[in-house]
């Protein structure tokens, strides 16, 4: 859905992407993770057309990024700012009848994105009456206008309470194989539960780009977290190929060959070894986590 090729992005002395590559295959969530400074809000200012890349190309369903054709782009930007005098269904019914609605079908479109949003109810709420999390739900409304092929999220639950998070978070989780979502965020646990692939930057440059499953090792990777030493328990599980005890942590992880065996088939041989032999579990993962493996990158 998404095509980057050689970006180039340069604002005065200060390169932001220096021959960025990105692939997003369609129907995906992506998340698109970094440090501050290292380009994901440059990459999706190109992608929304707010700004033009110096050198490299950018495609929207095989078409350059700007040229006209159906489907089209929604956005939510981090710190955008809107009109605060204005009522929150005058505003969305606004860029409704830009999106190309009629008059009765922009009310019908607000309508229901102020549904998604849980925001029903708020339409002559004017925006400076509204909370932080409301205008952030606002703006997420407003990405959703017309049901957008693609939606770029820049933090979409920055500031938002745990329960209004969630929700939003299910709301994203819904539109998979539907929209193509690319989400910017810090909260790589946000990142490992929603989205199917990830871009990690640098300085302008992508380190990795690929399934999540894979960046975390959780394709051939166990974590099992133990009350005691394993001993001679997990030897000699079919497909394993290297174990690796961590007594300081109580860490035991296992790697399997995922071309063999499924990590669920290895968990069961596990878990009746360690138990048959009195061992006390606490816990059981699939690699190693986000953090940990942008970590290792970054």
């Amino acid at each position: 859905m998404v095509v980057m090729r050689a970006v180039v992005k340069r604002y005065g002395s200060v390169t932001a992407l220096d021959g960025f590559d990105l692939r997003v295959p369609r129907g995906s969530i992506y998340g698109v993770i970094g440090p501050n400074g290292a380009g994901k809000t440059t990459a999706f200012s190109i992608l929304a057309g707010y700004v033009r890349a110096d050198a490299g190309a950018a495609f929207i369903d095989g078409r350059p990024v700007g040229a006209p054709g159906r489907g089209g782009v929604g956005a939510l930007p981090q710190g955008a700012q809107l009109p605060a005098h204005e009522r929150l269904g005058d505003m969305l019914g606004f860029y409704a009848r830009l999106c190309g609605f009629s008059r009765s079908g922009a009310a019908d479109e607000v309508a229901r994105v102020l549904r998604l949003t849980e925001l029903a109810g708020r339409e002559r709420a004017r925006i400076r009456e509204l909370s932080h999390g409301m205008i952030r739900r606002a703006e997420l409304a407003n990405a959703l206008l017309g049901s957008p092929e693609l939606v770029l999220l820049d933090e979409p639950t920055a500031g938002l309470d745990p329960q209004k998070a969630s929700h939003v978070r299910e709301l994203i989780a819904a539109h998979r194989g539907r929209t193509t979502v690319l989400i910017s965020s810090h909260n790589l646990d946000e990142i490992e539960k929603l989205c199917d692939h990830a871009v990690i930057l640098r300085r302008g440059r992508q380190v990795y780009g690929g399934p999540v499953d894979q960046l975390t090792s959780a394709r051939a990777e166990l974590r099992f977290d133990l009350g005691g030493p394993p001993g001679d328990a997990a030897a000699q599980v079919p497909g394993v190929v290297d174990l690796e005890w961590d007594a300081a942590s109580g860490t035991l992880w296992v790697r399997f060959d995922a071309n063999v065996r499924s990590a669920e088939s290895v968990i069961g041989d596990m878990l009746r070894r360690l138990l048959d032999a009195d061992v006390s579990i606490r816990g059981v993962s699939r690699g190693r986590g986000l953090e940990a493996s942008v970590l290792d990158l970054l």
